[in-house]
C-alpha cells in the first residue's frame, strides 16, 4: 500500500526549522559578541589582573582578536602582568603572527613651505627578550629599525648599515647630507639600546 505525503506541508516544516536554526545561531553569536566586548572591558578596566592576561590569551587563541587590538590591550596591563607566564605566551603569539600594518599615504610640509609627498610604509612588531633579565617586551618598530636590529646580530660599521638601508633613502640625497643620515643611523641603534635588543661591546 502506497503512502501519500504532503510535500507543501514538508516543506513548510523544513522553512520553520531552518528559521529556528537560524535564529539560535544568531542568538550564539550575539552571546559571543557580547562576552567579547564585557571581556574586552573588563581587560581595559583591570589592567593589573593576572586574570586581564589569561583572558586576553583566550582570546587570541580562539582568534577573536586581531593582531592590532591584540597588541593595544597587550600594552594596556601592567608590567607584571605582561611579564608572567601568561604575558610571556601573549608576547609569543604576537610575535608569531608578526603582522605588518601598513601606514598610508600623506603630504606634509618642509621648512620651506613645499609639499612632500611621503610614501606609504609598514610597521612591525618587534618582540623582545631582553638582555638583561628574563623579561619580554614588545615595541612598534618601522621598517628601517627592524632592518638595523636584524643586521646587528653581527658587529656591523655605521657606513655598512646605511649602504645596507640604502633602498629606504634616496642616494643623491644620502650623498649629499651624508653625516646627517650617519646620525639617523645611529639614533636608530641607540633607540634598539634602550629597548635593550641589542648590546653595545
Amino acid at each position: 500500500m502506497l503512502k501519500l505525503y504532503n510535500t507543501g506541508k514538508n516543506d513548510s516544516l523544513k522553512l520553520q526549522l531552518n528559521q529556528q536554526l537560524q535564529n539560535m545561531r544568531d542568538s550564539i553569536e550575539n552571546y559571543n559578541r557580547a562576552l567579547k566586548l564585557a571581556t574586552i572591558q573588563w581587560i581595559e578596566t583591570m589592567p593589573h589582573s593576572y586574570i586581564s592576561a589569561t583572558e586576553l590569551y583566550s582570546l587570541m587563541i580562539n582568534q577573536q582578536l586581531g593582531t592590532i587590538e591584540a597588541n593595544r590591550l597587550f600594552h594596556h596591563l601592567t608590567d607584571p602582568v605582561q611579564q608572567s607566564r601568561v604575558g610571556q605566551l601573549i608576547a609569543a603569539t604576537l610575535q608569531k603572527s608578526m603582522v605588518n600594518i601598513q601606514a598610508q599615504d600623506f603630504t606634509e610640509k618642509d621648512f620651506d613651505q613645499e609639499n612632500i609627498k611621503l610614501k606609504s610604509g609598514k610597521f612591525l612588531n618587534l618582540v623582545v627578550q631582553e638582555i638583561d633579565n628574563n623579561i619580554i617586551s614588545l615595541y612598534d618598530i618601522d621598517e628601517i629599525e627592524y632592518r638595523i636590529y636584524k643586521l646587528l646580530k653581527t658587529k656591523k660599521s655605521i657606513n655598512y648599515i646605511l649602504y645596507k638601508c640604502m633602498k629606504y633613502f634616496n642616494e643623491q640625497v644620502v650623498n649629499e647630507y651624508y653625516k646627517l643620515y650617519e646620525e639617523l643611523i645611529i639614533t636608530n641603534i641607540k633607540q634598539l639600546i634602550i629597548k635593550k635588543a641589542i648590546r653595545p661591546f
